[in-house]
């Protein structure tokens, strides 16, 4: 069982839920159960391809799927959780699950997502278990063919994070940053955050974005102060100018972190971070595409998410190692 932490260094915990989860192939017709004795199902890491170690099949599968069965499953996952944690929100984000998937806490359904390459984040606060054990279950269906014109794998073949935040927050996706005017001298950035109050009273929230160049000093910032309504999702719209800008390119790519800090009463309830690239893209008829105001080439390939014979689950680090994780779990 997984052990959550609050990270007592940020006022948002965030973890990778990939280690020690429970496998079983097949459709699991009572696999949400929260007391489902589960001590003879497979124990997996994530990611997790469960199509790739089957045998080919001929009759229940086709070349588009490399010739292996489609199948069907369920995950189940056991964690606890802080007891100091109570009145947070403890959300749970999946990268992405092939397919069909459908997601329980402790019994309690949260939902269903068709898609398998889109991801899609659960909030598990209402059926979660403070100071105590938490089982997560997850079932997927991909017998149905012709999903994909390639391999896509199947279950849950990329990373799983769960999230401690306040109920003052910036949600998934919640922020945008583009750069409409980029000279040598400054480039205007702007942001537009989403931040969603989820207490049961209006709260002034004070939003500072910190814009950091590529070698961690801040270059430049806003502010902004608004009240947000209970349950209301309010969008800060701020801009800022950063000097002698380092712009993104083929052989520099540098990125600039937008932090957002979000404060009740002078203390720091949420902090998040969106990293972006400050440069000008064209498409012109005349040129062709210009970055930066320079004329490129485009080169790509139809590159698809599978490896081949070692299937659909990809860590994004070399030599297989994880990433580490930002707060402790044990």
């Amino acid at each position: 069982m997984t052990n959550v932490r609050l990270d007592t260094l940020s006022p948002r915990t965030v973890c990778r839920l990939n280690a020690d989860w429970l496998f079983r192939r097949g459709p699991v017709g009572n696999s949400y159960e929260r007391f489902l004795d589960d001590r003879e199902w497979e124990p997996v890491q994530l990611p997790h391809d469960a199509a790739i170690d089957q045998a080919f099949d001929w009759e229940n599968s086709n070349e588009s799927n490399g010739w292996l069965p489609f199948g069907a499953g369920a995950y189940r996952k056991h964690f606890s959780l802080p007891a100091e944690a109570e009145g947070k929100r403890v959300l749970v984000e999946f990268e992405g699950v092939y397919r069909d998937a459908e997601v329980w806490i402790n019994g309690h359904y949260l939902g269903r997502r068709l898609n398998g390459y889109l991801g899609f984040e659960w909030d598990l606060t209402e059926h979660a278990a403070f100071g105590g054990e938490n089982v997560l279950s997850v079932s997927y269906d991909n017998r149905k063919p012709g999903t994909s014109r390639w391999y896509t794998g199947e279950g849950l073949y990329r990373d799983v994070w769960l999230k401690i935040v306040d109920p003052l927050h910036v949600p998934l996706y919640g922020t945008c940053v583009t750069t409409p005017s980029i000279t040598a001298e400054s480039a205007l950035v702007k942001i537009e955050t989403e931040v969603l109050n989820l207490h049961r009273r209006r709260r002034l929230c004070r939003l500072v974005t910190s814009l950091l160049g590529p070698d961690g000093e801040c270059v430049a910032g806003a502010e902004a102060v608004a009240p947000i309504a209970a349950g209301e999702r309010y969008a800060f719209r701020q801009e800022s100018a950063v000097p002698t800008p380092c712009l993104w390119d083929l052989a520099t790519p540098d990125l600039y972190p937008a932090v957002s800090t979000l404060s009740v009463a002078d203390a720091a309830v949420d902090s998040y971070a969106t990293r972006f690239g400050i440069r000008e893209i064209r498409l012109t008829p005349e040129r062709g595409l210009l970055l930066n105001g320079r004329k490129v080439v485009a080169k790509g390939g139809n590159l698809h998410h599978d490896l081949g014979c070692l299937g659909s689950a990809t860590r994004r680090s070399r030599h297989g190692k994880p990433r580490p994780t930002t707060a402790s779990v044990s």
